[in-house]
């Protein structure tokens, strides 16, 4: 088991790195995939903090990707 200061640094550098790939896949548009990179923060979480957190994080990497095909399709409109 890991130390809980350092338990305590993982859930907000999970959700860091999911919002930052996300920034990048939804700047880098349809070009450049960006599917994998989005395994990153989920396995880092989840050997980190076990399962149900990776699966949390998981759910919200889905969700930060379904936001980026959106805002893609409403910028691709409007341009």
């Amino acid at each position: 088991m890991i130390p809980e200061s350092v338990a305590r640094r993982v859930v907000p550098l999970s959700l860091a790195l999911v919002v930052v790939v996300s920034l990048g896949d939804w700047l880098t548009g349809v070009e450049i995939g960006f599917t994998l990179l989005y395994l990153g923060p989920i396995a880092f979480a989840t050997w980190q903090r076990g399962r149900t957190f990776g699966a949390v994080i998981a759910l919200l990497s889905a969700l930060g990707g379904a936001f980026t095909q959106v805002a893609d399709l409403v910028r691709d409109r409007h341009a």
